[in-house]
């Protein structure tokens, strides 16, 4: 498709009559920047979370949001593709805080703690739920591993591997939750 490559190649930057790609010399093959390398994975990640983000909440992709990052310095990382951010994930801003806000959704992309606005178009009473069914059955599932757990008949007739399986699963229950008030 000659012609859409052709189209392409005019919008990248301003071109001469004359300038086309069709008797362009084929371009040099040059270094890359490392920085912006190196940034891009971190801006697909977290493009990809509000995404799906918004996606978990019922949003509609129209629909701009904030977003507020508390980092550990990946922050002057990111501001190589803060525009790229901004318009891919449709954010109306992002800002730095050094505190998580009130009324926000908070998620992490790797060494960020990023924190979205509760939308009036969230459901509330929706989310609450989830919330509530999520520790319904998550304290279920602790119960059923601690009874086997405190089952001395499991615990002396049970394989190394599977009594450590289980071992792992314990732990669950230091798991950090969101206070069901606050929504």
């Amino acid at each position: 498709m000659p012609f859409i490559s052709e189209e392409l190649w005019h919008l990248v930057k301003e071109r001469t009559k004359g300038d086309d790609i069709i008797i362009a010399k084929w371009p040099k093959i040059v270094a890359g920047n490392e920085e912006v390398l190196k940034a891009f994975p971190l801006a697909a990640d977290l493009i990809g979370e509000i995404r799906n983000f918004r996606q978990s909440k019922g949003l509609s992709p129209k629909e701009a949001l904030a977003l507020s990052i508390r980092s550990n310095g990946s922050n002057a990382t990111l501001s190589i593709f803060k525009d790229a951010i901004i318009k891919l994930g449709n954010l109306s801003a992002i800002t730095s805080v050094n505190d998580k806000p009130e009324n926000t959704f908070p998620f992490v992309v790797r060494d960020l703690e990023c924190f979205i606005p509760m939308s009036e178009n969230i459901d509330k009473e929706a989310e609450l739920k989830k919330l509530k069914d999520d520790l319904i059955y998550t304290q279920g599932f602790l119960k059923s591993v601690m009874g086997k757990l405190n089952n001395e008949r499991f615990v002396s007739n049970a394989k190394p591997e599977i009594l450590a399986a289980e071992q792992k699963k314990k732990p669950m229950q230091k798991r950090r939750s969101v206070p069901l008030k606050k929504l």
